[in-house]
């Protein structure tokens, strides 16, 4: 049957094929008409614009009505999209003119062709490449790259083509951006009229300051817009306001024009100084934009360095009232202005002096110096205004009191002035040039002259002198209180002219107003003073006290102290005496401030001439003493302090105010002197002494000695000449002299030591003891013992001494003290130290201890049970052995060798192990450590299948888990053992039975596998680390597993490869296990792995920044996993896909490289701050949703069936901001609705859209979206705009085309400025040049019966459509094409088209539309499926579905609501909503996250299974 069939249909092609021959033979022998284009044949060049003319012959007369259309290709030649450059109605050949489009795109490949209508008949192109100079304008050039508002310059431009063809009315127009270059809404600055390129002059406005400024140019008839200058322009803003004139300082306002002083204002400097020379500020060859400090502000404003033809206008107020003189030097012109009217003007000196005003200036005058360099040369300005006298004044006199004088002021100026005196009460008359004073004291009068136009005033001033009547006063410049003979006084007197002294005696001199007077009694002085007017007496009298002539001040007091008083600290000026009776004193008992107040409280009163209470000084001086050894003390004194004893000084401090302790020891007697001296300075005056008798000799502390030892008695301090005897002599040697003596008693003996001074012959003595201690013995018990086992003790004790140590420590409760307990853990000598101050005596014993092998070894070949009589584990007694059993030879059970009940220590020796060894131990209130080492490296489950009572289990150090009693078997663990692990049992045993029994399971290793243990380092390339296959390559699948593990593996080496990758998540605690950390692996930085396989973390990945993961091979895999990750680098290089599942979230922090291989992902795929991404294209990018944190600009690396479909944003000024972007290969209306627009946009895109939504921070930035043959039709970018679904309005806004790349096949288009809401994204246009899709209104299929698929579609419009290509797959992924229907082109109506598909593929078909317009451009469809097994068949569709989900079905018994279930990929069954209607179902998906899916129907004993996938 199936060969009859394919013979059938052979036959038939071949007829159809004959049949098509002699049809096309039959229409090729009926044309007899042809067209040769026979002009232009040779090469030219043509503006766009301009004319061309194009001539062909025919070979014959075509038909009647005929149209010749003459049809110019594109740039590269081709007529694929021909632009018709216009018709002619002949018959035959001829030629036409024509203009070519002035939007024609520069280029040299175009041709020209001739099509006939009847018959139809296309020409063969001219036969030569064309040019063809489109209307472009040239970058244009600007004369400078700094301006000023308001300033004028030239643009000046190129153009490939004249504008000749568009009329006089094209106008260039200037534009000039932002401050950021930005042309979103540009200013114009210059405009002209014409069709040919020149200079524009231009106008900077007023705009703010800025630094990024550009300029383009934009024609009218048609649009063309230049590029702009390609520079960056700076535009500066002028400071200052040139109408304001400075206060009380010079406003210098700059104009880069000559002799202008109101256009192009430049800024302005100041000058503090009323006269000024502008070479001060800047030279005369330079320019003011150079003004310097000097003495004022520095030039402000815009910065222009022309040296010619400039203009200052330097304006001032608020100058001092005076009348002034100004002269005026300047290079070229020179003005001067008074409240705006000119005084002075010359058009050029050359830098001569000139007079210019003279007159007065007041401080509402407004004074304007302008001065312009209009040429070639230096320039500058010398400007100096001085004050001119006003007044004369004359006749300045001295007079007498009660007389007058006569003033006269003349007028120094040309200006009438009015004049008054002051002050008015000594003048008459108070006004005019002459006046009469008649002062009472000495006065300066005053002359104002006033100007009654500028109301200034000048002053001048003349000075009277008036001698008063003589009024004598006599005062004293030093005290009038005297001592003689050594003080004097010294009296002054004032009032008058000449004075007399009387009487001589005692006076230096008897003339003059100063005289000094040092009597020798109280004495009355007068003074007569003459003024030549009269003469005044007056007296003083001098007071005279006298010094005490005895005692001398030599002499120290008898048993009482002397106190001597001194003026001055120099102990010349001898005043006077008091005395003090007491022994230790404080002279602020007795005066204050100064020694000549002293009272009689304790002594006699002061006695001579009074003291200062600054600079004086006292001398305490005092003799026979009572015998004794005495301490002197300074508790205080202020100023200087210095103590002499026996005329010797043993003590000085100068200073103030503080204390001294023990400033001299030492013996004073009858015949001792001492002397104490004051010397004040200033402020307070005071001096303490205090004596104290202190014990003497000091003798050592009491001495303890051994019998038979001697002991050093000492005495102190040493005195010279002093005799000194110890008592008793009988135990002393050698000497029983001097201050060291040996001494050595044989019993407790006092010494004493006498000590008699050679120069007072005074005498002192003291005691010490001496004590006798006998020799030590020491003893110690037992002296010998034995001890069993390791946790035994031994009390040792001690005797015969006072102290005791012990040695050595190990083992000892203390090592100090009569008694000691010793527990040993291996035999050991103890020594015991005894002393009591003598001498040290040792003891010694031997504890032996029969050896134990100790309880920290974990043996290789069996199980070590080491037993303690304690439940806490440090009570060691014994151990035995197991050996182990069962499949793994690790397993144990404790009642193989003793049985639950008894004591371990009764543990036997049989096929499982060793018997006990140690002390006996009980039943109860024990505990047992199992430990075991050099496992065969393995995954291994760990079973405690009874346990009496709790158990606890450690790896390595670590617990992991732990139960307690009970008979039932449970899991304990499970993880990787190797050689190295250490395994550890814990039983502990309170009351009742006891045992523990214990199974190892070892997982079943494969071939492939390699399994970390990290048993030498972390080193990923040891082979040590790993069991099972060794270090891993391409076909190996590495498992890191989460137990305890010594090392974690790190790749610090290139060459790190694997198939699958499974990193182990971390186990939480249950009522049995505890936590596990979760596995680790790291990537140093600068290293790579690489992936053939299947990457699952659901542990930790610690990658450094510029680390990579590779995912590598030929087989589809996923990225999963719980963990959350951060990649160095992420490099997608695979003939599979890469799925990235819902759950998983994948970071990269480095660069993500698309190779090849897609990206499926429903998770979470997040480029942080710093990445980027390069090389995506149609066979690798992400299908699903990114994400981009920082600041960088990003391309995210779309695309969706075959498409490479990026959308990209600028960079985002904040590091945390970040954006969230998906392609959607679909139409993105009803959603969101295409109708719904801005009124500039003709039409929305209805084939493609983009996700992108701001999903954290406020950067606003620029999108930019890209085009292919996917977009459906983009014919022309300058109408082409990017649209933005706003959601609050509902409606597609305009954002603009901020200009495009590429050309109208593959292209991008970015957004005339930052985007500041973000929603959905599509490609829209202006007007109807760019077609963009079809709007295709549904695309459906379903079983027709068992062989035949039927496929429907309705299109609600059409546009440019040549033809829809129905294409079949049998995976959803690879299409063939199975047929095409033509389209309608052009269509504003509901059209309905219908396909069947006679040779279904059994099981499965996938079918979709791709749209083909006249262009070549094309797009698809959605995709829907049929399944067909025979006997009926299942079709559903949209798929990817968004909402709802039809199903389409041809079985005679029709599905149950029970029999449909969706499914996701890990099989899990997830609810959807079914409603069904008699040949329909549909399932409700809209809540159903974006992923992969499986519908399963069951009908009879059918069942068919289907995958679709959900997309939002």
């Amino acid at each position: 049957m199936n060969k009859i069939f394919t013979l059938n249909r052979l036959i038939v092609f071949k007829l159809k094929f004959i049949a098509l021959v002699l049809t096309l033979f039959s229409s090729y022998s009926i044309i007899s008409q042809t067209v040769t284009v026979t002009a232009p044949v040779a090469s030219a060049t043509f503006c766009a614009g301009t004319n061309i003319t194009v001539n062909y012959n025919v070979t014959s007369n075509f038909g009647a009505g005929n149209i010749f259309t003459t049809q110019l290709s594109d740039a590269a030649g081709s007529f694929v999209s021909p632009t018709t450059l216009g018709t002619r109605t002949a018959v035959n050949g001829g030629g036409s003119t024509f203009v070519i489009p002035f939007t024609m795109p520069t280029g040299a490949s175009y041709r020209v062709r001739v099509l006939a209508s009847n018959p139809t008949f296309t020409s063969q192109s001219n036969g030569v490449d064309l040019r063809i100079n489109g209307l472009t304008i040239n970058t244009p050039t600007v004369t400078s790259l700094v301006y000023c508002q308001g300033e004028v310059f030239n643009t000046t431009f190129t153009q490939n083509c004249n504008f000749s063809n568009t009329g006089f009315n094209n106008v260039y127009t200037v534009q000039l951006s932002d401050a950021a270059g930005s042309f979103a809404a540009p200013t114009t600055i210059g405009i002209r009229t014409a069709t040919t390129a020149a200079a524009i002059s231009c106008t900077i406005p007023a705009v703010p300051f800025g630094t990024g400024y550009r300029v383009r140019i934009v024609s009218s008839n048609p649009v063309v817009t230049s590029p702009d200058n390609g520079t960056n322009l700076t535009i500066n803003v002028p400071s200052g306001t040139p109408s304001v004139a400075g206060n009380g300082t010079w406003n210098a306002y700059c104009f880069n024009a000559a002799n202008n002083y109101t256009v192009n204002y430049q800024g302005f400097f100041t000058e503090n100084n009323l006269s000024f020379d502008t070479r001060t500020r800047y030279t005369s060859t330079s320019y003011p934009a150079s003004a310097n400090t000097a003495s004022g502000n520095a030039y402000a404003g815009c910065t222009f360095t022309n040296t010619n033809n400039y203009s200052i206008a330097f304006k001032r107020t608020n100058i001092p009232c005076g009348y002034y003189n100004i002269t005026f030097a300047h290079d070229d012109e020179g003005r001067i202005f008074i409240d705006g009217a000119q005084v002075y003007y010359n058009p050029y000196i050359g830098g001569g002096v000139q007079q210019a005003y003279r007159g007065f200036i007041s401080p509402t005058n407004t004074v304007e110096v302008r001065y312009s360099n209009t040429g070639g040369g230096p320039g500058f300005a010398a400007v100096n205004i001085t004050t001119l006298t006003v007044i004369n004044v004359f006749n300045p006199a001295t007079i007498c009191a009660g007389t007058s004088a006569s003033l006269t002021a003349t007028n120094a100026t040309t200006v009438p002035l009015t004049f008054d005196w002051t002050p008015a009460a000594f003048a008459s008359p108070t006004t005019g040039t002459a006046t009469t004073v008649s002062p009472t004291v000495t006065t300066i009068f005053t002359v104002s002259a006033t100007d009654a136009v500028s109301g200034c005033a000048a002053t001048n001033t003349v000075q009277i002198t008036v001698n008063p009547l003589p009024t004598t006063t006599v005062s004293s410049i030093s005290s009038t209180l005297i001592c003689s003979p050594i003080s004097t006084s010294t009296l002054t007197v004032t009032g008058a002219n000449t004075y007399t002294w009387a009487p001589a005696a005692g006076l230096n001199t008897t003339n003059g107003n100063v005289v000094i007077a040092s009597p020798t009694v109280t004495t009355i002085y007068t003074v007569s003073g003459s003024n030549n007017c009269s003469v005044t007496v007056s007296s003083s009298t001098v007071n005279v006290q006298v010094i005490p002539t005895a005692p001398t001040p030599t002499v120290f007091g008898n048993n009482v102290w002397n106190v001597y008083c001194y003026d001055g600290r120099a102990f010349v000026s001898y005043y006077g005496y008091y005395t003090e009776n007491n022994l230790s004193f404080n002279s602020t008992t007795r005066w204050a401030n100064t020694p000549s107040a002293a009272n009689a409280a304790s002594g006699l009163a002061y006695q001579g001439c009074n003291i200062p209470i600054d600079q004086h000084s006292t001398i305490h001086k005092r003799t026979n003493f009572t015998c004794g050894y005495y301490q002197l003390d300074i508790p205080s004194h202020d100023d200087d302090v210095t103590v002499l004893v026996d005329g010797v000084q043993v003590f000085q401090h100068i200073g103030c105010c503080d204390a001294h302790t023990n400033v001299w020891t030492g013996f004073l007697g009858a015949s001792s002197t001492v002397e104490i001296r004051q010397q004040e300075g200033n402020g307070g005056s005071y001096i303490a002494a205090n004596f104290v008798l202190i014990p003497y000799p000091v003798l050592n502390a009491p001495v303890t000695i051994c019998a038979g030892s001697s002991a050093s008695l000492t005495a102190s301090p040493f005195i010279a000449g002093a005799n000194y005897n110890w008592t008793p002599v009988a135990s002393l040697t050698v000497t029983t002299t001097g201050t060291l003596v040996p001494a050595s008693p044989t019993v407790g003996t006092n010494y004493t030591c006498t000590v008699t001074d050679p120069v007072t012959t005074c005498s002192a003595a003291a005691s010490v003891s001496v004590t006798v201690n006998p020799i030590p013995t020491t003893t110690v018990s037992p002296t010998t013992a034995t001890i069993a086992c390791a946790s035994q003790s031994r009390t040792l004790t001690a005797g015969g001494a006072n102290t005791y140590s012990w040695s050595p420590s190990a083992g000892l409760n203390t090592t100090t003290g009569t008694s000691v307990i010793a527990t040993p853990s291996v035999t050991t000598i103890y020594t015991v130290t005894g002393n009591n101050n003598c001498a040290d005596v040792i003891a010694t014993t031997t504890i032996t201890v029969i050896p134990l092998v100790t309880p920290t070894v974990f043996p290789t070949t069996s199980w070590n049970v080491y037993c303690h009589n304690n439940t806490t584990f440090s009570n060691y007694f014994g151990y035995y052995t197991h050996t182990g059993t069962g499949a793994s030879g690790y397993d144990f059970n404790t009642a193989t060798q003793w049985a639950s009940g008894a004591a371990p220590s009764t543990a036997t020796a049989n096929a499982s192990g060793t018997a006990y060894q140690g002390c006996t131990m009980g039943a109860t209130n024990i505990s047992l450590s199992f430990k075991r080492t050099g496992f065969t490296c393995g995954v291994y489950t760990i079973t405690c299948n009874s346990n009496d009572d709790g158990v606890a289990l450690f790896i390595d150090g670590t617990q992991v888990a732990s139960r307690g009693t009970s008979a039932a078997a449970a899991n304990l663990w499970i993880g990787a053992l190797n050689v190295n692990s250490q395994v550890e049992f814990r039983l502990n045993q309170g009351g009742g039975g006891s045992g523990l029994r214990a199974t190892f399971t070892a997982a079943p290793a494969t071939a492939s596998l390699s399994t970390w243990i990290g048993a030498t380092n972390n080193d990923w390339f040891t082979a040590s680390n790993w069991c099972g296959s060794g270090v891993p390559n391409l076909t190996t699948d590495v498992f890191i597993p989460n137990s305890k593990l010594p090392n974690y593996p790190v790749i610090n080496a290139s060459g790190a490869a694997c198939r699958s990758l499974t990193v182990s998540a971390a186990t939480a605690s249950t009522a049995v296990t505890a936590a596990i950390p979760a596995a680790t692996l790291t990537i140093n930085a600068g290293n790579s792995l690489d992936v053939h396989g299947n990457w699952i973390n659901n542990g930790v990945v610690i990658a450094g920044s510029t680390s990579t993961v590779n995912l590598l091979g030929t087989t589809s895999t996923s990225l999963a996993g719980t963990a959350t990750e951060t990649l160095g680098g992420l490099v997608i290089n695979k003939t599979g896909t890469v799925t990235i599942p819902a759950s998983k979230v994948v970071q990269i922090a480095g660069s993500g490289v698309f190779t090849n291989g897609i990206v499926n992902q429903s998770g979470t795929l997040r480029f942080l701050n710093g990445s980027s991404t390069s090389g995506a294209n149609n066979t690798s990018y992400v299908n699903g949703q990114v994400i981009k944190v920082g600041t960088q600009a990003f391309d995210f690396p779309l695309g969706a069936s075959n498409f490479y479909r990026p959308i990209s944003i600028s960079a985002p000024s904040v590091a945390t901001d970040h954006f969230t972007a998906r392609y959607i290969l679909a139409d993105a209306s009803p959603s969101f609705t295409h109708t719904s627009k801005d009124a500039s946009i003709d039409h929305i895109g209805r084939c493609e859209y983009w996700i992108l939504d701001r999903t954290g921070g406020s950067s606003n930035v620029n999108v930019t979206l890209s085009w292919n043959t996917t977009s459906c039709g983009v014919t022309n970018l300058s109408e082409l705009l990017v649209a933005r679904w706003d959601a609050g309005q509902a409606r597609w806004k305009d954002e603009g085309n901020g200009g495009t790349t590429g050309n109208t096949t593959s292209g991008t288009i970015v957004t005339s400025a930052p985007v500041t809401l973000f929603s959905p994204f599509t490609l829209a246009s202006r007007t109807a040049a760019n077609p963009l899709p079809i709007e295709l209104v549904s695309f459906n299929c379903n079983n027709i019966n068992r062989n035949t698929n039927g496929l429907s579609w309705i299109t609600a419009s059409e546009s440019n459509n040549d033809y829809f290509a129905i294409e079949r797959s049998s995976d959803g992924l690879n299409f063939e094409v199975i047929g095409k229907q033509k389209g309608a082109g052009n269509s504003v109506t509901r059209l309905e088209y219908a396909f069947n598909d006679q040779n279904p593929y059994k099981g499965i078909s996938y079918y979709r539309l791709k749209q083909v317009d006249f262009s070549g451009k094309f797009s698809y469809s959605e995709i829907c499926s049929v399944t067909n097994n025979g006997d009926g068949g299942v079709s559903f569709y949209p798929n990817p579905v968004k909402n709802n989900l039809t199903i389409d079905y041809m079985f005679s018994e029709k599905p149950k609501s029970n029999t449909i279930s969706v499914s996701d990929v890990t099989g899990k069954l997830v609810y959807v909503n079914s409603t069904f209607t008699d040949s329909k179902v549909s399932l409700d998906c809209s809540n159903l996250a974006e992923g992969i899916y499986f519908l399963k129907v069951i009908i009879g004993e059918k069942e068919v299974v289907n995958k679709f996938t959900v997309q939002k």
